[in-house]
């Protein structure tokens, strides 16, 4: 088999990285795993990432890139109505995609690995937010005093929830999931927060 060229190696390898953390969770997949996934020695691995945590860290930064970008594209509405979506999604893709949350958010190697990389695209999700605060505020629709606390505050709430959820400690109504819950409260978690102008 030919090899690819290097980019597109690169991204065959992540995302054999991403098959395997469904398959198997972050816990136990190897470098060794990888290499037999994409039919590629151990040495052609090594030369894209130097060991186990580099690898992790580059498929987080590719995550929150797919993350963003699923809870941002085709936004419409106001402010409020775009933050509100974007809450609705960010716990759909949680749910959609339980293993990768949790190398995102609740894995050991998470909040290391984000700090020594790729925090940039990590912060991605929560600077839109405090923009679309900001332009809420400036366009007279949202009464927000700081929009990086009420941001912060959001993402937590958010990250907190969907944790609740795919941990199963998610007590509520019977019938009731996730999704079901936001969308019946939303409205109290984020009027109180974002305090909408009539």
């Amino acid at each position: 088999m030919a090899r690819p060229a290097k980019p597109e190696l690169r991204g065959q390898l992540l995302a054999a990285a991403r098959e395997l953390l469904v398959e198997e969770g972050a816990a136990t997949f190897s470098l060794r795993q990888l290499s037999a996934r994409v039919g590629y020695t151990l040495t052609v691995v090594y030369r894209f990432f130097d060991n186990r945590a580099d690898l992790i860290a580059a498929l987080q930064a590719e995550l929150f890139t797919d993350l963003n970008r699923y809870c941002t594209d085709g936004l419409s509405g106001d402010s409020y109505a775009r933050i509100k979506t974007m809450g609705r999604r960010f716990l759909q893709w949680a749910q959609d995609n339980e293993a990768c949350f949790v190398l995102l958010f609740a894995h050991p190697e998470a909040g290391r690995s984000l700090r020594d990389n790729r925090l940039d695209r990590a912060r991605a999700g929560y600077m839109l937010t405090v923009a679309l605060m900001r332009m809420g505020v400036l366009n007279g629709e949202l009464d927000i005093e700081i929009p990086e606390a009420a941001a912060v505050y959001l993402v937590s709430s958010l990250v907190g929830l969907a944790s609740m959820s795919l941990s199963g400690r998610w007590h509520t109504t019977p019938g009731e999931d996730l999704l079901a819950f936001y969308d019946a409260h939303a409205d109290r978690l984020l009027t109180p927060l974002l305090m909408p102008k009539k």
